[in-house]
């Protein structure tokens, strides 16, 4: 006849946690390298999401001489970071609530925010444009796993390649059209998101064929004055005028607004 009547005591060592950060699958194995002595053997363990009240508050895996542990997270808990509640049951049935080992498992099965774009540039005033060199930094939020271990990737149309950096630098002249997407810290990849970025540090050539109507002496101080407009990468937004001196910086003059004058 044997006789067991103690529970078998608290795992000798913390479980380890697989995946041992965030996951992005509800799957998780629990183990553990020793199982304390106990006179009967251990024959099962228990474990709780929620913090244990008696020795069998809990769902039970029998298994002789058991050290590992298959769980989900339940999905009335949802994604986060759950402690779970881990005590041995022996052969003859005993059971200790009170020797649980807690770890945690950390689910994130959602994807991050959307990448925002922070440009640092001398934008035009009345237009989309950046008239000097651009640095653009992507900012993303994640609300659970993060972005600390995360990666940010941008890719430019008409480069090779996706690039893994929240930075992007560019002082060429053109048209950018940028994707950029985000993966967390569980490995969840959100959506691409398209960005165009304008540059144009190139001032318009001269006014052609410049002409005055009238253009010869007038009796009345009234004078058009008209061109031919030259090519330019972010179009002619006005034109600057001086009478009496030669202009001595490029904004030396009185502005007029208009496109097309």
């Amino acid at each position: 006849i044997g006789i067991d009547l103690r529970a078998p005591p608290t795992i000798k060592h913390v479980p380890s946690v697989l995946p041992p950060r965030w996951a992005k699958v509800n799957s998780f194995d629990i183990q553990w390298d020793e199982n304390p002595p106990d006179l009967s053997g251990i024959g099962g363990v228990y474990y709780s999401f929620a913090e244990p009240s008696s020795p069998t508050d809990g769902t039970l895996i029998l298994g002789g001489d058991i050290m590992s542990i298959h769980v989900v997270v339940p999905e009335e808990l949802g994604d986060g970071a759950h402690d779970i509640y881990i005590w041995l049951r022996d052969g003859a049935g005993n059971s200790n609530h009170l020797t649980r080992r807690v770890v945690t498992l950390r689910l994130d099965r959602n994807p991050p925010g959307v990448p925002v774009l922070d440009v640092q540039g001398r934008p035009c005033e009345t237009s989309d444009w950046y008239n000097s060199p651009i640095t653009v930094t992507f900012v993303v939020t994640d609300d659970l796993s993060g972005m600390a271990n995360g990666v940010i990737s941008y890719h430019v149309l008409g480069a090779t390649g996706w690039i893994a950096s929240n930075t992007y630098f560019e002082s060429r002249d053109g048209r950018y059209t940028i994707e950029c997407r985000a993966e967390d810290a569980a490995g969840n990849v959100g959506d691409i998101v398209t960005n165009v970025l304008k540059i144009d540090q190139t001032a318009p050539g001269a006014p052609m064929y410049p002409t005055v109507d009238p253009n010869d002496w007038s009796s009345e101080n009234l004078f058009a004055v008209s061109w031919l407009n030259p090519g330019d990468l972010s179009g002619l937004g006005g034109v600057y005028y001086k009478q009496g001196a030669i202009p001595t910086s490029p904004t030396d003059g009185i502005y007029v607004e208009g496109s097309r004058r």
